[in-house]
């Protein structure tokens, strides 16, 4: 999965209801592949573009490697375990990143696509 797949993915689980009237944005950092995205949510949706530098508006910096990110995808790891680990480094508003982190759906991907 490509890092805009992921983000993508992000963007389908997003709860527009959890979402609603709540805004942030994120500087993500995957130093391993030199890439650098911000994130932002408002109004319920959440986008991203890819950036050569950080935004010094963005309230929340995140950075790991691709490693991290795919270890906590496979539920190998957690974030908060690379983050106490030295594998991954949050700064800025912690308290806004956990309340952003809430507002994601997490469904079953084994569903049945046609049913009898």
């Amino acid at each position: 999965m490509t890092n805009e797949m992921f983000l993508d993915y992000m963007g389908i689980r997003l709860d527009g209801n959890k979402a609603a009237g709540k805004t942030i944005s994120v500087n993500w950092e995957l130093p391993d592949t030199k890439e650098k995205y911000l994130i932002t949510l408002e109004n319920s949706v959440l986008m991203y573009k890819k950036v050569n530098s950080f935004s010094q508006k963005s309230e929340v910096s995140l950075t790991l490697s691709r490693e991290s990110l795919n270890n906590i995808l496979t539920k190998k790891t957690t974030l908060d375990n690379e983050i106490q680990s030295g594998k991954a480094k949050l700064t800025g508003d912690t308290a806004k990143f956990n309340e952003y982190m809430k507002m994601f759906d997490t469904f079953t991907a084994d569903f049945n696509i046609v049913t009898p």
